[in-house]
């Protein structure tokens, strides 16, 4: 297992480091300048959890539309949500997003994008995987450090449990007696992921090809650690659509992202935010906000939502692909297919 090192110096240098970056960020925040989003619903929100056929317990998130009232909760973390706790699910069938979170982290991270997809229409449904934290336990709850210099050593075994516990979650969420019985759109289900968990949603849609789930018709990697995929020949098995999002102070994630850009078969996007870290994805982008309000307020939040929003509306339901296929001066730059093709 790689060691960490604890040097003092060095970690006050590098605990600079992030505080530069995240002032940058901060202070580049401009006006967004594109279609505003409009939320047709409220966002539900439970806690739950679920036993599959391996005897495992697993803890999961659900966001969901609804049409109760919302009200302010806290979430791990201390992150203010707006959200109608354990309310009804809005009538109809709804397009289901299966969410990955990162390295050490946990699906209430990135609240701030899961409740507006939630208020859009759909169904954001998360495991909190074993390498994650959770209030609940306390901590931290560690899997050894994963070898992220050296790529060339991962295979389809690493980190392989992150795989089955999107195939068992979205197993329990299609069951008859599941609290979500007759308001899943079976045909339009989709997956996204931050840091690791972008790896692990690209490799359940065939980047690793025996982790592929042909039920996923959608890929959204948020500065995903994408590595281990590079060296790997054509990602022929990859034939669903697949939007990456990035950002210039992104550093250790974003540079090698155009380079699965080209690896990948049509339709793919890429953005890439103005002045924001990999963190741009977390919480922290709501300053103090709701996340509601960080929606409305922050530019590069309601990009975020923007632009995931549009992806799967227009992937999943056959929604109107303008925003995707449009230059933006609002984002540092983005690539996305010829609509004329």
């Amino acid at each position: 297992m790689a060691r960490l090192n604890h040097d003092r110096p060095a970690t006050v240098i590098l605990a600079a480091v992030v505080l530069l970056l995240l002032i940058l960020s901060w202070a580049g925040e401009s006006s967004a300048q594109d279609d505003p989003v409009r939320p047709a619903f409220q966002s539900g929100f439970r806690r739950g959890e679920f036993t599959d056929g391996e005897q495992r317990t697993r803890a999961i998130r659900l966001w969901y539309p609804t049409t109760a009232a919302a009200g302010k909760i806290a979430y791990a973390g201390g992150q203010e949500g707006v959200v109608a706790l354990d309310a009804p699910v809005a009538p109809g069938a709804h397009p289901v997003v299966l969410f990955s979170h990162g390295l050490w982290s946990n699906p209430e991270s990135t609240a701030f994008l899961i409740e507006e997809m939630a208020r859009s229409g759909f169904i954001v449904a998360a495991v909190l995987h074993q390498d994650g934290t959770t209030a609940e336990k306390g901590g931290w709850e560690k899997a050894a450090l994963p070898r992220f210099e050296k790529p060339g050593e991962w295979d389809e075994r690493s980190f392989v449990d992150r795989r089955n516990d999107l195939s068992a979650l979205l197993d329990h969420l299609l069951k008859e007696d599941s609290f979500l019985q007759g308001r899943i759109n079976r045909d339009a289900i989709g997956a996204m992921g931050h840091s690791m968990g972008g790896y692990t949603v690209l490799g359940a849609v065939g980047g690793w090809p025996s982790w592929r789930d042909r039920r996923i018709r959608a890929a959204l990697l948020l500065s995903p650690y994408i590595l281990p995929y590079l060296d790997r020949g054509p990602l022929s098995g990859v034939e669903v659509p697949v939007m990456m999002q990035g950002a210039t102070l992104d550093l250790g994630i974003t540079p090698s992202l155009p380079a699965l850009y080209e690896k990948l078969a049509s339709p793919k996007y890429l953005l890439v935010l103005k002045r924001q870290t990999h963190l741009a994805w977390l919480n922290m982008i709501c300053r103090g906000r709701t996340t509601a309000d960080a929606v409305r307020e922050v530019p590069n939040a309601r990009l975020i939502a923007q632009y995931s929003v549009a992806f799967f509306d227009h992937h999943l339901q056959g929604g109107g692909n303008g925003l995707l296929t449009r230059a933006n001066p609002a984002l540092a730059s983005y690539r996305f297919p010829d609509p004329k093709n």
